[in-house]
């Protein structure tokens, strides 16, 4: 549910109460819709209220509890005490069905569900064991009842008797609703967590109800699409925060801005470089005509209205100057950073075709190939003799400023097609947004022009008169593709069929032989689980142990956990197996250690699963510095303290560690603050989530400040075949049983599917039509099962986004023959992958380090303005004089994700207005914008001038406030689309959703 509050770690019961009522008419209509449709009050508002909560939630699969009274049973009627039980009723709300049909829908499911109420709720929680969290109970967090009984009544001699339902202040769940028919009305009563919801919020729910009840009562063929639509009043809200101001009428092209401030301020200073301890300083009338020398040398060169120039020049004066001269000559410009690797300068000059590209002596061979270059630091007669007659030209609107490419970060780099009309109305959107009153200001520049913030750097601070301190060539960047070695290769088990294996040598040969094969064919290691009490795994309940025999049949290959479940071991018993294990392997150990995954594990260990994430942390730490050989305090008998140390002394002076993840976000970020490697998988979540992981992770570990390079491991099920027919043969039914043999994961991958189902709650045909859909998905998106050619894009892919190794899980109930006979074509494709190496993306929001500290740039030239990332902004922080920041009156900040705690750091060190700046590419440069409250919550904010924001569901219908959906951007800022590439850009840039939409 869209919440006004963050769920807390823990809740605190405190509930407040809500009331309402369903009139006569409703009343009546509810219990008529009900007759018409063979069902009764209770499913027809059940219905109603599962629709209010997906709408709200964003979710087409809703579960809520329902309160049953527990005595079917004829002998419990004369009994006194509390027999109420808990049935969960599960909706599938996909497909927008018609409100009748939805009806029916609960209808199956109510019915379904009360034939086996009287199963305990807690038995069905200990049978499916869903993965437990204190913030919130299992299985529902929602609550409703319906009671059409007349209330009891009764009376005592001599007193007046009322029932009177009390409100004490507390809410078990989030939600509970309870329906009560009284005579001709029908009352209900809201209560709400007070930790999660306001009242007002809890009164739009209600007031949502009545609506759909009364629409759908009146005509049971309205789809949900209609029920839940908004009403007039909530819509006309929405677009009200969602419409930025109106832009001026007549917008000027940023070549009349130039010149106009290029007349009012002549000999006022406009830029300042920095080479090496020098300062040079042109003024506008100086930097105007070093523009003018560029365009002649642009026209000299044959450079025509709508062509594309590409620039390829160190941050000096020039650089700014070509811009500006680019689009005076009615041309779009193609920025092409000098410290980009070869490889990505290349792809951008092949897509983009520029008919010349401007270089000069510092850059000079940085551009390959037959294109034709303009060096400006080489004469060319004629070139600087102005044309007294030649004609100003006046651009078209709708012809491209520039075009920018992505950083490629999900796929090849696309090329942005900027139009100056676009571009003229961002400029003027920044005037209103973050223009100063009171005149000029000095900016500091630090962005790469191949970064789209830099245009309000260069483009908009110089058009409007500005001073612009222009960072030198060492300042930060966007960290683009590089060229990489593909993925390691290592070999990972799990073995899911335990239960199916007859006990003996035989169970091992696989983990055996695999690893013989991997030490000898360049593999980088063998993975090994822990496992307790299940076939899914049952073989590796001490990783340890069969580490120490993998050790004997290796020579080279690393030995590894995967992972150690550090809740339910003591610290110095891991440091001593593993330290064994590194003795016995000459030196070969790493552990990734995990939290755990399933209560019943932690009989091992009983106290420990309700923190097990704050002990596995803490564990981490002292295994590490047991390894280390330092003396850790433990608790003795007795109350004592002993200082202990472990033996044997290992090999590795330092355990390499791995934190596993599930692909949460948190424990992605964790993993990087402590400099772990991260171990994940494909389950449940996609490449592109995946890449998003490891941004986060890599982001936290530079801000860490950790050493070195971090790691990222993905585990994939693995078999390589000879062609398909090999591979269904061999792995389709195996990995369809090792699917259905897994706790939890047909849950994980039907998330992944947007399905959000458990398999328990399935028939057998739903559970096998599950299973085809998962399969079919999985081994085509998430797994090395094919063949050679077939697995080749995906561990491309893998490696773009920065995967450092694949680890191949091989024991998924394939035969031992067949998946050791895959081995060698597992190799050929890892030396596929070599010969075909990858280029590994960053994001583009991501900067590389500062040579001069950017804070002596701000106090040496009084800088007032500066934009930046946020991880550009923490090492600013870092840097010897953060105290420079007070000279600040504004501090822009985009292009990743913001965090309050950054926020509040940089409130501490300057008084600056701080700003969160968002916008794609697409949407040239920002859309949205943010006054931030070092107190408050960090948003996006409004938009700015000429752009309009909504939000729609899977349906194209806005989301009422607060319940996640797709951000929809419209207006003068929404770009031409994709250079060459029309699919993509009609898939990208859409029709308006909603007319009143610009």
């Amino acid at each position: 549910m869209a919440t006004d509050r963050p769920r807390p770690p823990e809740p605190s019961y405190r509930g407040g109460q809500l009331r309402f009522t369903l009139d006569e008419e409703l009343t009546e209509a509810v219990e008529e819709t009900a007759r018409a449709v063979r069902a009764t009050p209770f499913m027809v508002t059940l219905a109603a209220w599962q629709a209010v909560l997906m709408r709200h939630s964003g979710q087409e699969d809703v579960v809520v509890g329902v309160p049953t009274a527990g005595r079917e049973r004829s002998e419990l009627e004369p009994l006194v005490g509390m027999f109420v039980n808990s049935v969960v009723l599960r909706t599938d709300l996909s497909g927008d069905p018609a409100f009748g049909d939805l009806i029916e829908r609960v209808r199956e499911v109510t019915l379904g569900a009360l034939a086996h109420a009287q199963v305990p709720f807690e038995r069905i929680v200990r049978e499916l064991q869903p993965e437990r969290d204190l913030s919130h109970g299992p299985l529902f967090q929602v609550q409703f009842g319906y009671r059409n009984v007349p209330a009891h009544e009764f009376s005592l001699p001599g007193l007046s008797v009322e029932l009177v339902d009390l409100d004490n202040g507390t809410c078990r769940t989030d939600l509970s609703l309870e329906l009560g028919v009284h005579g001709a009305t029908t009352v209900g009563i809201c209560e709400y967590s007070s930790d999660l919801f306001d009242e007002t919020t809890v009164r739009g729910f209600t007031d949502a109800l009545v609506r759909v009840l009364r629409r759908g009562t009146a005509d049971p063929s309205l789809r949900l699409t209609e029920l839940l639509a908004l009403t007039d009043v909530e819509s006309d809200e929405l677009n009200a925060v969602g419409d930025g101001p109106a832009l001026p009428v007549d917008v000027a092209d940023i070549v009349d801005t130039f010149a106009a401030t290029v007349r009012t301020r002549p000999d006022d200073e406009a830029l300042i470089t920095v080479v090496g301890d020098e300062r040079p300083v042109l003024t506008y009338r100086e930097l105007d005509a070093l523009v003018d020398r560029v365009f002649r040398r642009l026209r000299a060169a044959g450079v025509k209205p709508g062509d594309r120039v590409g620039l390829c020049l160190r941050r000096g004066a020039e650089l700014p100057a070509a811009m500006l001269a680019v689009l005076r000559a009615g041309a779009a410009y193609l920025p092409l950073d000098p410290d980009y690797p070869a490889a990505r300068i290349q792809y951008v000059i092949d897509d983009a075709t520029p008919t010349v590209v401007v270089v000069h002596a510092a850059t000079r061979g940085v551009v390959a190939g037959e294109v034709p270059q303009l060096d400006l630091d080489m004469a060319q007669e004629g070139a600087d003799q102005a044309d007294p007659d030649e004609p100003r030209t006046v651009p078209d609107p709708d012809s491209v400023a520039y075009v920018i490419h992505t950083s490629g970060s999900t796929g090849s780099p696309k090329g942005v097609v900027v139009r100056r009309r676009n571009l003229a109305a961002f400029l003027a959107a920044m005037d209103d947004a973050v223009g100063d009153g009171e005149g000029s200001a000095t900016w500091l520049a630090v962005t790469s022009a191949s970064f789209d913030i830099s245009v309000l750097e260069l483009l908009w601070t110089l058009s409007r008169g500005h001073r612009v301190v222009l960072s030198p060539d060492t300042g930060p960047r966007p960290r683009t593709p590089e060229p990489s070695g593909a993925p390691d290769f290592s070999l990972f088990y799990f073995a899911s069929d335990a239960a199916q294996t007859a006990s003996g040598p035989d169970r091992y040969r696989l983990l055996l032989d695999g690893a013989r094969f991997a030490d000898t064919h360049d593999f980088s290691a063998v993975w090994l689980p822990e496992r307790h009490f299940h076939a899914f795994g049952g073989s590796y309940p001490a990783p340890s142990v069969l580490a120490a025999a993998v050790a004997q049949v290796t020579d080279r290959i690393g030995i590894r956990a995967g992972s150690v479940v550090m809740p339910l071991h003591h610290p110095v018993r891991v440091a001593e197996e593993w330290a064994v294990v590194d003795n016995l392997s000459g030196g070969r150990v790493g552990l990734s250690f995990a939290s755990g995954w399933h209560v019943d594990d932690f009989v091992l260990a009983k106290d420990a699963y309700d923190d097990r994430q704050a002990r596995t942390l803490e564990g981490l730490d002292q295994v590490r510095r047991l390894w280390r050989g330092e003396r850790v305090a433990f608790e003795a008998p007795g109350g004592r303290t002993l200082d202990t140390a472990v033996l044997p002394t290992p090999v590795q002076a330092e355990l390499p560690y791995w934190l596993t993840s599930s692909g949460s976000p948190e424990t992605c970020r964790r993993a990087g603050e402590a400099g772990a490697r991260l171990l994940t998988h494909l389950l449940g979540q996609d490449v592109d989530t995946l890449a998003q992981r490891i941004a986060e992770y890599r982001a936290a570990w530079q801000q860490a400040g950790h050493a070195g390079d971090p790691h990222v491991t993905v585990m994939l099920h693995a078999y390589v075949g000879d062609d398909p027919d090999d591979v269904q043969a061999v792995a389709w039914q195996p990995f369809r049983n090792y699917l259905r043999s897994s706790i939890g994961l047909i849950d994980n991958l039907a998330r992944g599917l947007g399905m959000d189902v458990t398999a328990a709650d399935f028939t057998p045909e739903d559970e096998e039509a599950l299973l085809d859909h998962a399969c079919a998905r999985y081994l085509r998106d998430g797994s090395l099962i094919g063949t050679v050619d077939q697995c080749l894009p995906l561990v491309q892919r893998l490696g773009a986004i920065g995967v450092s190794e694949i680890a191949c899980l091989l024991d998924f109930g394939i035969p031992t023959e067949a998946a050791l006979a895959g081995l060698s074509r597992l190799d050929d494709l890892r030396r596929s992958a070599a010969r075909n190496p990858v280029v590994t993306s960053a994001a583009n929001t991501a900067e590389d380090t500062f040579d001069t500290p950017l804070t002596s740039l701000i106090q040496a030239h009084g800088v007032t303005h500066l934009q930046c990332t946020p991880s550009r902004a923490r090492t600013l922080l870092d840097e010897p004089a953060p105290e420079a920041l007070r000279s600040l009156r504004r501090i822009l900040l985009g292009g990743e994700p913001l965090d309050a705690e950054l926020v509040r750091r940089l409130a501490q060190h300057t008084g600056a207005e701080l700003r969160n700046m968002y916008g794609p590419t697409e949407t040239t440069v920002w859309s949205t914008t943010d006054v931030l409250d070092p107190a408050g919550t960090v948003t996006i904010g409004r938009p700015i001038a000429g752009t309009t924001v909504r939000v729609f569901d899977p349906h194209g219908r806005q989301t009422p406030v607060g319940v996640p959906g797709e951000l929809y951007i419209g207006g003068a800022g929404v770009t031409a689309g994709y250079l060459g590439q029309p699919g993509l850009s009609r898939e990208r840039f859409v029709p308006n959703p909603l007319p009143r939409m610009p």
